[in-house]
Formats: structure tokens, sequence, C-alpha cells
């Protein structure tokens, strides 16, 4: 009985690694993305970009909303190295939300890690910890400090039949 609360646990914490799965099946060759805000201002010296007030960046299957963003380019070829949304920071994906203080995404490693109060839902059930790091390449997270996983199934509707 007990391995099978694990493995239920198991299988559980990775449904929520799809997250911010590269879903590479559904993606469109042409993809978008929009960022809208407030204000926006960029320092090509510093080789940043900062959406300050009311930030929303679509994408694809994914809404991100947040007070402010900072964007770093690279100094090479001034493609996107690095985000960083903070200040109560929301992630919508369907049937998949999460909420953090801070958001970093690291383009070159495609990892996310959401700090502060970190939260990840899928339907009822939620996972929250110290530091959240979702890997979408690997499929996988990784919950830091003191975790707590809520499941809302029924176990026994096994027996139920």
């Amino acid at each position: 009985m007990k391995n099978l609360q694990s493995l239920i646990l198991l299988s559980l914490i990775l449904s929520f690694s799809p997250l911010f799965s590269a879903d590479k099946e559904k993606e469109k060759p042409e993809t978008q993305t929009t960022v809208t805000s407030e204000q926006f201002k960029l320092d090509i010296s510093r080789h940043e970009g900062l959406f300050i007030g009311n930030v929303i960046l679509t994408a694809p299957g994914l809404k991100l909303r947040a007070p402010e963003m900072t964007v770093i380019f690279s100094e090479k070829d001034n493609k996107i190295e690095r985000l960083i949304a903070k200040g109560g920071v929301e992630i919508e994906q369907p049937e998949k939300t999460a909420k953090a203080t801070q958001v970093d995404y690291i383009v070159a490693e495609d990892k996310i890690i959401l700090s502060g109060s970190p939260e990840v839902n899928q339907n009822k059930n939620k996972i929250t910890g110290n530091t959240i790091t979702i890997y979408r390449k690997e499929n996988r997270m990784d919950i830091d400090g003191r975790s707590k996983v809520l499941i809302f199934e029924d176990l026994n509707s096994d027996k139920k039949k």
C-alpha cells in the first residue's frame, strides 16, 4: 500500500512538469509572442529591455502577467538570453497555472525558476515550495526547501467500480 501511494505521488509530481513543457507537436512553425505594458525602456548599452506596469506576455498556449519584466539580450547577436518577471507573477496555460513573486526564464537551458512563495496548480492539485525549477526539455521539476503537495484525487475510485 505504501509503495502504491509513493507511486501515485511520484506520477502526480511528474504530471505537473508539463506546465511549461516544450510541446513540439503542438508548436506551429511560425509562432508569435506579444508583450504589452504601460511603459517600455530599452537600454542598448546594457542589452536590456524593461517592461513596466501591467505586463502581459502572450505566446501560443501561455499567458504571463506581472508588474514588471526585464529582457536580457546577448551582446553577441542580440538574441534573448533571459526573462525576469517580478512582483506577483501569474502564469496561465490550459488546465495549469503558476504564481510566484519572481519568475526567471533562462532561454539556453529552457529552464524556468519560480521563487517567492511559488505555487503550481493543475486542476485542484497543488505544489508549493521555496523554489520550483522547471526543466522544459527534460519534462521535470525540482522543488527546493519545504515542499507541500496537495492531491485531490479519489484514491479509492478503483474500489467503487
